[in-house]
């Protein structure tokens, strides 16, 4: 398994996490999903049958999943979704995507594994960038919360 490479870097007050040890995506401390943790890379080259995986935390109550991603030849990649190892969430083919997949609670896996796959081509990599965020409802509830006492404090 290839991980992945070129200018990928991660914000949040979270490194960028592209490895295929599920120890390393546990380790992280639930609490950093109270905001937005967001993963990205500019330049992922996979080779031709090869793949990159991005292994990120899930809050045990459940969240969102948002992604982004876009293979630079138009060819597409298959991106797949797996919660601990045999629970299939996502599986496309696409050469562009940019979506939200809702992580129900009690998912029974502290992290998500996911792969872009170029398994579509046997002769030439492929080059994808991606952009991923991964937030927990209590974050998504307690921004909400923030903006409606904002917006009743303006009222007033």
């Amino acid at each position: 398994m290839t991980t992945a490479r070129g200018t990928g870097t991660g914000t949040a007050s979270v490194p960028h996490v592209a490895t295929s040890s599920a120890s390393s995506a546990s380790s992280l401390d639930a609490a950093l999903l109270s905001e937005a943790l967001v993963f990205t890379a500019k330049e992922c080259s996979i080779e031709a049958g090869g793949k990159s995986s991005l292994i990120v935390p899930v809050a045990p109550e459940g969240g969102f999943l948002l992604y982004q991603y876009e293979e630079r030849s138009g060819e597409g990649v298959r991106f797949t979704v797996h919660a601990g190892e045999h629970q299939l969430l996502l599986d496309e083919l696409q050469p562009v995507s940019d979506d939200r997949l809702h992580l129900p609670a009690g998912l029974g896996a502290s992290a998500l594994t996911l792969e872009w796959q170029n398994t579509e081509s046997w002769i030439q990599s492929v080059v994808v960038s991606y952009t991923i965020r991964v937030v927990s409802t209590s974050a998504v509830r307690s921004k909400l919360d923030k903006q409606l006492l904002s917006a009743a404090l303006a009222a007033q």
